[in-house]
């Protein structure tokens, strides 16, 4: 536990000291168009998903996945 939540930008610096990876490298996925901004900031790739409509947004999910392989 770090003590500290999305969207503190600090939450996403541990995040890629831990996973090794930074930037561009990173997908993140959120529901909350406040987290997803702070991610941006970060240079995250994002996704904004809308939990309203959970089988039409894991379909758009899924194809955007499919068009990064």
């Amino acid at each position: 536990m770090e003590g500290i939540t999305k969207p503190n930008s600090k939450i996403f610096k541990i995040a890629e000291k831990r996973s090794g990876f930074k930037g561009n490298d990173i997908l993140f996925i959120d529901n909350s168009q406040k987290n997803i901004e702070a991610a941006m900031v970060h240079g995250w790739q994002v996704f904004l998903y809308d939990s309203a409509h959970p089988k039409e947004e894991s379909r758009r999910l899924l194809d955007l996945l499919k068009l990064s392989l």
